[in-house]
């Protein structure tokens, strides 16, 4: 039997409701063993890990064309790395704004980071707009590139990120 695409958009939030405890666990075993990642580096791991999710997609798209049929799987784990990655970016994104804004501006800071997040569901809905104008592997191909260009700025920013939070943390604690 065949199912609907929309049924296949239950995996991604069910997902992030059952993976952010195995998730929050997994911190805290590395954290005990000193080997927990900083936050820019989840932050880079949920980046990177999407694009895997699109590479998958990708992946199905050139095994099963434009109007073929795909497993189930192939949507359902990129769902779950889509999931994992959202567990690792967004409430690593909110703590940083959290802990790096000034007292008296956090809210409109916080406020910020919402706005981001509604201009990125903006930008989605205009790339998602190109769906029909090309073959869909190339449409994930596409998502993937974006999703790399986003990471790699990332990556070289981590060790300022580091030494700003390590600034930011003794002030952060005398407030």
């Amino acid at each position: 039997t065949s199912w609907p695409p929309e049924r296949f958009q239950v995996f991604e939030p069910l997902g992030v409701i059952l993976l952010s405890p195995v998730l929050v666990a997994v911190w805290v075993w590395l954290q005990q063993r000193r080997r927990e990642p900083s936050t820019p580096v989840k932050m880079l791991l949920g980046v990177v890990l999407v694009a895997a999710a699109f590479g998958l997609l990708a992946s199905a798209a050139l095994g099963g064309g434009d109007a073929g049929r795909v497993s189930a799987q192939w949507l359902i784990w990129a769902n779950v790395l889509i999931a994992i990655g959202e567990i690792c970016l967004s409430p690593m994104g909110l703590s940083l704004v959290n802990r790096l804004a000034p007292p008296r501006s956090r809210g409109l800071l916080m406020g910020g980071w919402f706005v981001s997040l509604a201009l990125g569901g903006y930008l989605a809905g205009y790339i998602g707009g190109r769906w029909d104008q090309m073959p869909h592997s190339r449409f994930f191909m596409m998502v993937v590139a974006i999703l790399i260009a986003t990471a790699l700025p990332l990556s070289f920013m981590i060790p300022q990120i580091k030494r700003t939070l390590h600034r930011a943390e003794p002030a952060a604690m005398a407030q």
